[in-house]
């Protein structure tokens, strides 16, 4: 008789969201980017296809790549502003 180990795999469900923003001011864009960045685990809310609010961890597997631009009007009035926003978030959930 050989000896061994029984194991058990748990396989879980993986969640992707993507979000995307027409426009960030440049302190949300840099809050923003600080904590995509950081490689940490990030506790998100999201809404799933049921409409219902679930929470997970995630990590960000597609940073921004956004255009900077200005509201209209190149006056004392004219505002900065990050432009076209988007990132992917991808979480594990185990069953």
């Amino acid at each position: 008789m050989a000896g061994g180990n029984l194991v058990f795999e748990k396989r879980g469900q993986v969640y992707h969201i993507s979000y995307s923003y027409d426009y960030f001011t440049p302190s949300l864009m840099q809050t923003c980017l600080q904590d995509l960045r950081s490689g940490d685990e990030l506790n998100v809310s999201f809404l799933l296809e049921d409409n219902t609010m679930s929470t997970g961890l995630f990590r960000c597997v597609k940073f921004p790549s956004p255009v900077f631009a200005f509201s209209k009007g190149f006056n004392e009035n004219a505002q900065s502003y990050w432009h076209n926003v988007s990132f992917e978030l991808e979480g594990v959930e185990t069953v």
